[in-house]
C-alpha cells in the first residue's frame, strides 16, 4: 500500500559486478523491494565525472576525466550514457509491470564537473577559478536535462562542490541558473527538476539563502546523522513559501559501514517530524538517504531503504 510520503534515493547504488543491463536490473529491483516511489538505474555504468566525458572539450585518462579544450555543447545527446541508461531503465520497468513507477536521473552540475576535471587536467582555461569554464559547462548541460525532461525523467542537479566551495556560492547559483534556464520541457512547479546539495551548510555563511534562488522545484538536501543535522537549524516554512520551493529531506545517513550504525527507525521518525513542522507537510516534497549510495556495503543500504520505508510508515 503506498504512503502519503513519497520516497526516493539520491541516485548511485554500489556497483555490481554484472553486466551493465543486468547490474541495472538489480539497482532498480533493490528499490522496488523497498517500495521506492522514484527510483533510479543505480549509476552503474561510471562515477558522476565519468558519465560526461562525451560533452565536448572534456576526455577521459584512466580513471579520471579532464579539460583538453573549450567546451561546447554537445550536437547530439541521444548518445550520452544518461539517456541510454535511463532508456533502458525505463524499458524494464515496463517488462515487469511496473512502468507507473516515476524515474529520476542524476546528472553531475557545473561546479562540481566543471572543478574536478580541472583538477586533474586543464587547458583552454586561465585558472580553475575562471567563470567561463563553469559557464560553458552550464550550457553544454542543458541540452541533456532538456531532453530528459521531455522524456519524462525526474532530473536532479546534483552539486556537492557548492557545500565543498568550490566556487563562490553566489557566482555558483548565478552558473547553475544558466544551466536551467530557457528549458523548454520543464513544467514550472511539476517537481521534476531539483537540485541535490549534500554535506554541511551551515559552514557557509548565507549559503542556504543563496540555494533558495535556483530555478528548481526541489531542494534536495541532507539532515541525517549528527553533522548534516545542523542543516535543520537553516530552513523553516517561509524560506519555503517565499521561495515556491519544497524540500526533499535527507532522512539517513549513508556513512554507516554496518547495520549496527545506521540509525533506528524511531530517531528517523523524530527527525522527520521536526522538519515537518518547521516546513509544513505540503513543503515536503519527498524523503531520501542523505547522498548516494556507491560507498556503502549493500546489505547496509537494504536496512537503510528499509527503515526509511518504515519512518514514511509511521509518520
Amino acid at each position: 500500500m503506498r504512503t502519503a510520503i513519497v520516497k526516493t534515493v539520491v541516485g548511485s547504488l554500489p556497483r555490481f559486478a554484472d553486466s551493465l543491463e543486468l547490474s541495472i536490473k538489480k539497482a532498480v529491483d533493490i528499490q522496488l523491494r523497498h517500495n521506492i516511489d522514484i527510483v533510479s538505474d543505480g549509476e552503474q555504468r561510471s562515477d558522476m565525472i565519468g558519465y560526461f566525458e562525451q560533452i565536448p572539450g572534456l576526455i577521459r585518462s584512466g580513471r579520471r576525466v579532464g579539460i583538453v579544450g573549450r567546451i561546447c555543447r554537445p550536437n547530439h545527446v541521444g548518445d550520452f550514457y544518461k539517456l541510454k541508461d535511463f532508456a533502458f531503465a525505463r524499458r524494464y520497468l515496463k517488462e515487469v509491470g511496473m512502468e507507473h513507477i516515476a524515474l529520476k536521473v542524476g546528472l553531475t552540475g557545473p561546479i562540481t564537473l566543471g572543478f574536478t576535471c580541472a583538477m586533474t587536467q586543464l587547458k583552454s582555461y586561465k585558472s580553475v577559478a575562471d567563470l567561463e569554464l563553469y559557464r560553458d559547462l552550464a550550457s553544454a548541460l542543458q541540452p541533456l536535462i532538456d531532453e530528459l525532461l521531455r522524456l519524462g525523467a525526474y532530473v536532479q542537479i546534483d552539486e556537492p562542490g557548492l557545500s565543498g566551495q568550490f566556487l563562490d556560492p553566489t557566482q555558483a547559483v548565478a552558473v547553475i541558473n544558466e544551466a536551467i534556464a530557457d528549458l523548454k520541457h520543464v513544467e514550472k512547479g511539476g517537481g521534476r527538476l531539483s537540485a541535490h546539495v549534500c554535506g554541511d551548510l551551515t559552514r557557509t555563511p548565507g549559503l542556504f539563502d543563496l540555494l533558495t534562488r535556483l530555478n528548481v522545484d526541489v531542494l534536495s538536501l541532507a539532515f541525517g546523522g549528527p553533522v548534516e543535522r545542523r542543516n535543520l537549524k537553516l530552513v523553516s516554512s517561509d524560506a519555503f513559501i517565499n521561495s515556491g520551493k519544497r524540500l526533499g529531506f535527507g532522512c539517513l545517513s549513508v556513512a554507516s559501514r554496518t547495520i549496527d550504525s545506521i540509525e533506528s527507525v524511531e530517531e528517523v521518525v523524530r527527525l522527520l517530524s521536526e522538519g515537518v513542522r518547521k516546513i509544513s507537510f505540503e513543503k515536503l516534497a519527498y524523503i531520501h538517504p542523505n547522498c548516494g549510495f556507491r560507498e556503502t556495503p549493500l546489505d547496509v543500504v537494504e536496512e537503510i531503504l528499509k527503515r526509511m520505508e518504515d519512518s514514511a510508515k509511521q509518520l
